[in-house]
């Protein structure tokens, strides 16, 4: 559907939600609404968004963005991939260990045992060391 027809019919939508004590819904299909009037639907008109404050925040420390760039700052610590829980570890204790989330660059992991989060990052080559497809800086 072209995006003008159903820019109305979202409207129509959003006065029935409305007019029916259906907050919520109308409260999402405002953001529906913004997200397909700018452009930023995809082209079945999709737009999937499911952010919270909660899952911002955990984004901030995984990808190690300021304030959250450090332990002492509430952001994770970082390890060597595979050295597993150092919580467990410390105890004397065995870990059941899953991966939370990839990213460019590492992985979020968290320790179910003890409910640890730490970040694990890929090695990054040095920059004088660093060749490129075939071998060149």
């Amino acid at each position: 559907m072209q995006r003008e027809p159903l820019l109305r019919l979202v409207t129509q939508l959003g006065r029935a939600f409305t007019a029916r004590g259906m907050g919520a819904h109308a409260r999402m299909l405002r953001v529906y609404f913004l997200a397909l009037r700018h452009g930023l639907a995809d082209s079945r008109n999709a737009v999937r968004v499911s952010l919270t404050e909660e899952s911002v925040l955990e984004w901030l420390r995984t990808l190690r963005v300021p304030p959250y760039d450090s332990v002492d700052a509430g952001g994770y610590r970082v390890q060597r991939r595979g050295e597993g829980c150092g919580t467990c570890a410390a105890r004397g204790e065995t870990p059941t260990v899953i991966t939370d989330a990839v990213f460019p660059g590492g992985a979020r992991m968290r320790c179910r045992s003890c409910t640890s989060v730490w970040l694990e990052e890929d090695a990054v080559p040095h920059r004088e060391n660093a060749k490129g497809r075939h071998g060149l800086p």
